[in-house]
């Protein structure tokens, strides 16, 4: 759980106020994205007790964790750092 812990105040102090990379690097925001999506994996797989490399983990609504949860906190994260990732590619795109 340290372990996680660690990652996961790594990254909330990397998402804040919806600026998750500064200067918009998209391969930063590709990173922090990847990063949050194995540590919320990881507290899902552990919380669930399911494989973490499912794909369909992101529908269940029992992922998402209960509030002031370790899981719940890393699976906001997750989503900040997919949203920042999505703004990236698709100002990219324009």
């Amino acid at each position: 759980m340290a372990h996680n812990s660690k990652m996961h105040d790594f990254i909330a102090s990397n998402c804040v106020d919806g600026q998750t990379v500064p200067g918009g690097d998209q391969a930063a925001a590709q990173l922090l994205f990847d990063v949050a999506d194995a540590t919320w994996r990881c507290e899902a797989a552990k919380v669930l007790r399911q494989d973490g490399n499912k794909r369909d983990l992101d529908d269940l609504p029992e992922a998402q964790g209960e509030p002031g949860t370790l899981l719940r906190t890393s699976y906001e994260v997750r989503e900040r750092a997919y949203a920042e990732l999505r703004r990236l590619l698709a100002a990219e795109n324009q």
